[in-house]
């Protein structure tokens, strides 16, 4: 069975995170809906979560404010920004802060969800990869023991 994945989503309005959890109550993701971004950056700080998925333009604060937050401090959490009010020059903030995808609305449900698993997917084999040169780099420190101790195997 797969692990339950934690995301945050946040809009000021509130049949959107309505929506969005009815659509992903059959599936292995633990939502957490918020209307304000500021109250969700809070619960970040306190317990973070595999992903946000955030609109752009909110009262307080907006998407792409958010994204920087929660950059600085979980720099590898992937972030993406749906919006209703898409432009390029946003966009390519949004992208260049490192969020994992910008998305316009109205948008396909679906497509979200097939986003969303592959983003978390990218982001367990990150994990995996550092987990695995950090055992690499570990294990080529220690040095190694011969077996032999005959002169040419001492030379070695």
């Amino acid at each position: 069975m797969t692990q339950s994945k934690h995301i945050f989503f946040i809009d000021d309005d509130p049949k959107a995170g309505d929506l969005f959890g009815r659509f992903t109550e059959d599936t292995h993701y633990s939502v957490q809906t918020y209307q304000s971004p500021k109250a969700a950056l809070q619960a970040f700080k306190k317990q973070p979560c595999d992903l946000i998925i955030t609109d752009m333009k909110m009262p307080g604060m907006t998407g792409i404010e958010l994204l920087d937050a929660v950059k600085s401090i979980d720099p590898d959490i992937p972030v993406i920004i749906i919006t209703g009010y898409s432009s390029v020059d946003n966009a390519i903030q949004a992208l260049r802060l490192g969020a994992a995808d910008f998305i316009k609305k109205p948008y396909d449900i679906e497509e979200l969800l097939r986003q969303i698993e592959l983003i978390l997917d990218n982001r367990a084999l990150q994990r995996e990869n550092t987990r695995l040169q950090q055992a690499l780099s570990e294990q080529s420190s220690t040095p190694t023991k011969l077996l032999g101790e005959s002169p040419q195997m001492l030379q070695l």
